[in-house]
């Protein structure tokens, strides 16, 4: 029978979706996207190509899978226990003090 077709762009979304991401790939499309941003062509078209490229690669890098705006949305994971919080440390007067310069007896 006929079997539903999906759209080029649609492929290729599913594979991106199902790939495993690299280690920061977002700042290399990020970089890559100012790179071609503050690129300069002797031609309109191809300063246009360069502006596209470059406004895509930024938009890919801020709203992608493991992007800026994605981690931002993630809920809080929470703390695991038996740790030291170290924005918030013990008192001041238990902590280890270190001699500078001259040994306290």
């Amino acid at each position: 029978m006929n079997a539903p077709r999906t759209s080029f762009l649609s492929q290729l979304r599913e594979l991106d979706r199902r790939r495993h991401a690299w280690p920061g790939e977002h700042w290399f499309a990020f970089a890559a996207g100012l790179y071609f941003l503050q690129r300069s062509s002797p031609t309109r078209l191809g300063r246009l190509a360069s502006a596209a490229t470059g406004v895509a690669l930024v938009a890919r890098a801020l709203s992608g899978r493991d992007g800026a705006i994605a981690v931002l949305r993630r809920p809080e994971r929470p703390r695991a226990e038996g740790l030291v919080d170290v924005a918030a440390p013990w008192p001041y007067e238990d902590r280890t003090r270190i001699a500078s310069g001259k040994v306290e007896a």
